[in-house]
């Protein structure tokens, strides 16, 4: 129950760490929430640019928060699709992810993935792309040239689960985030102890 909790307040919270650390770190990232891709920074579009897939599969850091990662392991590709393993998971319960699930890349939108994620009670909506630092408005020395980000949206509950959907707005709206890649070492944060 506590990692559901953990979760929601995570996706609910997560835009709002970020946007407050990176602007603390110089790196002035003030994308508009509340919106799915293509984002809109004032008048302009802000689309995706093509991803680098070899760059995907790793550990990355979804705000500042140290305790919480996205894993993110290919677990398929192919020239019409490319299918992706998500797990969000915390250091402090290595053995047991927070919520899960299975990305995809379409060979007609080649700069988006898409995923669902539960946590067991709701299904989150995961859109991730890679922006120009310059069109999200974000200073190109401390963000670098490019940057990771998704939005995340609760979209409904599991089957089974006696959990309402949230009705607040704030709840259900779409979150933007950033995303940082730590390591391609997929056991980089969970790595087991050498045995004895």
């Amino acid at each position: 129950m506590i990692s559901k909790i953990l979760f929601t307040t995570f996706i609910i919270m997560g835009f709002a760490l970020q946007s407050e650390t990176a602007k603390a770190a110089g790196c002035n990232y003030d994308v508009l929430g509340g919106e799915y891709f293509p984002w809109r920074n004032g008048e302009m579009t802000v689309t995706p640019m093509p991803l680098p897939w070899n760059e995907i599969q790793g550990i990355w850091r979804i705000n500042e928060d140290p305790t919480v990662y996205l894993k993110a392991r290919v677990a398929s590709a192919n020239k019409d699709r490319k299918l992706l393993s998500i797990d969000i998971m915390s250091v402090k319960s290595c053995s047991t992810q927070i919520a899960s699930g299975t990305g995809y890349i379409d060979a007609g939108e080649q700069d988006v993935i898409r995923a669902v994620l539960t946590d067991g009670t709701y299904r989150y909506q995961f859109k991730l792309g890679l922006f120009s630092s310059t069109d999200l408005k974000m200073d190109t020395l401390n963000c670098g040239n490019s940057v990771w980000a998704a939005t995340v949206k609760v979209v409904g509950t599991n089957p089974g689960s006696n959990t309402p959907l949230p009705t607040d707005k704030k709840t259900v709206a779409p979150h933007n985030m950033v995303l940082r890649k730590i390591s391609s070492d997929l056991n980089s944060v969970c790595r087991k102890s050498p045995e004895k």
